[in-house]
């Protein structure tokens, strides 16, 4: 389907820019405060759950906030993007049967959506600045962060594409989803340190590509260190492998779309 030359190309971008652009608007539409959510949910399990790990539990974290902040911001654009791109299909079912386009631009942008999301709750780190100057580090290794956003953006595309094809075949898909974002909550470093796992746990959450991402960016922004070979090796290996086979599996169901929405 990517093969009818550029201006074909250029077509499918447009589309994919125009769904992505729609999914945005659409979330914030009828709602008074519009975006302001976004920028308020972070900010307020930040401040939730930081009470009860540094006032309950004392937790030994430098500039636990921060910390803590960075991993929500990150988790909140996995598990919305997931969660909305199973259902793409079913809610997109009209334009699936009537249009001819490449289907994956359908997860992909929905994906992207939360994308824009996600860069709008990061900018909270901003205010938090001159707060805690301590948690922030100017450094070169700034200039990386893109580079890492972008294996997440990758990793995640992967994950929008499995379970959305899949969720059309099998309805049971989503619910999969929903425990699998719950299993693997608690098999990322969101709110704790990858630090205070025992061994040989550690090593299985650092073989989880989130767990380095999520690593990287809090060493980048912290700390002001670039991720270690074997961290970039645990980010960069296993999210090619795993975008590989999702985009497989995709084009395996794909023709299967028509037939089951």
């Amino acid at each position: 389907m990517w093969s009818e030359g550029p201006p074909q190309h250029w077509a499918w971008l447009y589309i994919l820019r125009v769904i992505t652009l729609h999914e945005f608007r659409a979330r914030y539409r009828a709602q008074a405060l519009g975006m302001v959510w976004s920028l308020l949910n972070p900010i307020v399990m930040m401040g939730i759950l930081s009470l009860v790990f540094t006032r309950v539990f004392r937790s030994s974290t430098p500039n636990f906030p921060i910390f803590m902040l960075i991993g929500l911001i990150l988790w909140n654009f996995v598990s919305t993007s997931c969660n909305s791109a199973t259902g793409v299909f079913v809610s997109y079912a009209e334009m699936v049967k009537r249009t001819v386009f490449p289907r994956q631009i359908l997860p992909l942008a929905i994906m992207l959506s939360y994308a824009i999301n996600f860069m709008i709750e990061a900018s909270v780190l901003f205010l938090f600045i001159p707060i805690f100057p301590d948690a922030f580090r100017l450094s070169p290794a700034l200039l990386l962060i893109p580079i890492v956003l972008a294996f997440l953006v990758l990793l995640l595309a992967g994950a929008a594409l499995i379970v959305s094809v899949l969720n059309v075949v099998y309805r049971d898909v989503a619910y999969l989803v929903n425990t699998g974002l719950l299993i693997l909550y608690w098999l990322t470093p969101v709110i704790y340190p990858v630090d205070v796992v025992p061994e040989p746990y550690r090593a299985v959450l650092k073989c989880n590509p989130l767990a380095g991402i999520f690593n990287a960016l809090r060493g980048i922004i912290m700390r002001g260190t670039a991720p270690s070979l074997l961290m970039w090796a645990s980010i960069v290996i296993p999210t090619l492998v795993l975008f590989g086979i999702s985009w497989l599996i995709f084009r395996h169901y794909e023709r299967m779309v028509l037939d089951y929405v």
